[in-house]
């Protein structure tokens, strides 16, 4: 296995998952241990990451519940009556 850029880290979870990851989220996962990382050698200012944890990872879309929940929140308040 190799390292590689956080692009083709996003490129692999993207076809994993079936749907958008971007380059932000791949470092977050990296950040919270999900996904091995280091800084590139060569440029200080680049993350690479481990590409067999990139590859053994799969992140869900939103379950139903936090997406009512979501909803919920974003309605405006009722004024009640007493």
């Amino acid at each position: 296995m190799s390292w590689i850029a956080s692009s083709e880290a996003a490129a692999i979870l993207t076809a994993n998952s079936g749907r958008k990851i971007s380059t932000d989220y791949v470092r977050l996962l990296a950040n919270r241990g999900f996904i091995r990382s280091r800084i590139n050698p060569q440029k200080t200012d680049e993350k690479q990451f481990w590409r067999e944890d990139v590859e053994h990872r799969k992140v869900r879309g939103r379950t139903e519940k936090y997406k009512r929940a979501k909803d919920e929140d974003s309605e405006p308040a009722r004024a009640t009556t007493r």
